[in-house]
């Protein structure tokens, strides 16, 4: 949802009871929306520390550890607090995005404990898929992506804290209906939500509502601000069939002591309500969205960019790790500090030395750093379509390009035809680049695959040479004739595409082939099979047809 009234009522709901709602998931970059929403969210519950964390903290930071300081000025053992073991704060994690399932199964224990933590995640993903784990977000009864709202469309109101602990006092005598309870369950149902959790959000929001007003039983109301808050962000579907006007008669009739009273397969007209609420505030791209965040992400390139290299150099710090030293790593001091002063009573002092280190205690340093990611379009430029593939492969190049400042992403394109494979657009992120060097396309003639796929295969080495993570997408309507040595002849030509394929696959480089044909073709089918990738056969390929079967094939 991106809609500020509603921001407002999440936070007025929230301010009553932070610690059974979770907290918030927040889509958005930072920016002065992403300012204000911090602050209205901090302010409504102002007897909580606010302390932040980021997705490279470790178990030491989270739950406490040596205070190696402290403990080398005293002489004894110093402890301090980590960021889990002080109960009752707001838990402020950026880039929410980024967090590992480990550290994202940490905060859902904490959130989930008697700590009286609540969590504010800030995901600042630019794609769905690049999102918090699921583990968490199912645990946090507000959902919003505020990335679409404008500065000056984002003024909130003051919070009334008299008002909000009036509502809390309150909240002990409002009732929910079995009736409102089973619209809402069943609401819930109809839009594809199927945690339990989420109609116990939606109920306490309707109850919290209730409560600002005085009243001890939820109103319509009350209802539809929950199925707005609380469903809207997590709906699936929309299941609203009408029943059937003339049922066909049942052949075993109930008694009619176990009949109901005739509203059995209708919805109420409450629950009906729920629905179009929760339909009318749905975001758009909601469904994507949701689909990727019920993906679990792996630890490769889960989110379609290049692969983790985990190195001693440079990139994002990851928790130390001991070993045998060598001159490939580097010590982390302090870690190795840490491991070795708890057991200095024990420890037989050589040469009178101060500090015993032995070589259980090294730890060292490693950083995760993400490869480039170079996808490389490998396009049939032979026979009389050739300029339409040539075109559709030059408008996804142009599409993916247009993506490029939000990804590492570099885009090649490779055109064989006759005896000989081009590369008409070397790896670049530039699309006035792109668009110069493919100005003119040339097309016809017989179809080297092989030498099309050698070309792309080489590219691929030279990339990963450099670092990057390279992508292989071949576009083609099969008719493989042209062999390595530039002569005729479709047995020799299948036999080479398929010695270069199963190169491809050795050589661990992702790869897909998009069959443009006008019929599905027997080798094209097996040349995927060769490359462990996917088949696509799409006789009408358009340009954003291939760019987004790109994304989900590194997905």
């Amino acid at each position: 949802m991106s809609d500020a009234p509603l921001f407002f009522d999440a936070i007025r709901i929230f301010a009553v009871a932070p610690a059974q709602f979770g907290g918030f998931w927040l889509r958005m970059r930072p920016g002065p929306v992403y300012d204000a929403a911090l602050t209205a969210i901090t302010k409504s519950v102002p007897a909580k520390k606010h302390r932040k964390i980021h997705p490279g903290f470790g178990d030491d930071a989270l739950y406490g550890s040596l205070d190696l300081a402290q403990t080398l000025a005293d002489g004894k053992l110093i402890h301090q607090k980590g960021v889990l073991s002080r109960p009752g704060a707001v838990l402020h994690l950026v880039m929410a995005e980024r967090a590992k399932p480990a550290l994202a199964a940490k905060l859902g224990l904490a959130v989930d404990g008697d700590t009286d933590h609540t969590l504010i995640a800030c995901d600042e993903g630019a794609e769905p898929e690049e999102a918090l784990h699921p583990i968490v977000t199912r645990r946090l009864a507000f959902h919003f992506d505020l990335n679409e709202i404008l500065p000056s469309r984002f003024d909130l109101p003051t919070l009334s804290y008299p008002a909000v602990e009036a509502a809390r006092q309150h909240l002990k005598q409002v009732k929910m209906p079995v009736e409102q309870t089973k619209d809402l369950v069943t609401a819930a149902l109809a839009m594809g939500i199927t945690d339990p959790n989420i109609p116990i959000f939606a109920t306490l929001v309707a109850r919290i509502s209730a409560a600002y007003t005085a009243r001890d039983i939820p109103n319509e109301a009350d209802i539809l601000l929950a199925a707005k808050l609380i469903y809207a962000p997590r709906a699936i579907h929309f299941a609203n069939e009408e029943p059937e006007q003339n049922p066909p008669p049942q052949s075993d009739p109930m008694p009619e002591d176990h009949k109901d009273d005739g509203a059995s397969g209708k919805q109420s007209a409450l629950e009906d309500k729920v629905l179009e609420a929760t339909q009318a505030v749905l975001p758009k791209g909601l469904l994507a969205c949701v689909l990727a965040q019920n993906k679990m992400r792996n630890a490769g390139s889960s989110d379609g960019s290049g692969a983790h290299q985990i190195g001693n150099r440079k990139g994002r710090p990851l928790a130390p790790k001991s070993g045998r030293p060598s001159s490939d790593k580097r010590i982390d001091l302090v870690a190795t500090l840490r491991r070795a002063i708890p057991h200095q009573n024990t420890r037989p002092k050589i040469n009178d030395t101060a500090l015993a280190i032995w070589p259980d205690d090294l730890r060292f340093k490693r950083f995760e750093a993400r490869s480039d990611r170079l996808v490389i379009f490998a396009v049939d430029a032979s026979g009389s379509a050739a300029a339409a593939r040539l075109a559709e492969a030059k408008g996804a190049v142009e599409l993916l390009l247009s993506e490029a400042y939000v990804r590492r992403d570099h885009i090649a394109l490779i055109a064989f035809r006759q005896t000989d494979a081009e590369l008409l657009l070397p790896p670049t992120r530039s699309i006035v680049s792109a668009k110069k060097r493919l100005a003119a396309l040339p097309g016809g003639g017989g179809t080297p695959l092989a030498t099309g796929l050698k070309s792309s295969l080489d590219l691929a080495l030279s990339a990963k040479r450099r670092g990057m993570t390279p992508a292989l997408v071949l576009l083609s309507d099969g008719g493989a004739n042209i062999g390595l040595d530039g002569i005729a002849g479709r047995p020799q030509a299948r036999e080479d595409a398929d010695h270069i394929a199963k190169l491809i696959r050795s050589a661990q480089i992702k790869a897909m082939v998009v069959d443009i044909g006008r019929r599905p073709d027997a080798h094209l089918k097996s040349l995927s099979t060769q490359l462990d990738g996917a088949y696509i056969q799409l006789p009408n390929a358009g340009a954003e047809d291939i760019a987004q079967l790109v994304e989900l094939t590194n997905a």
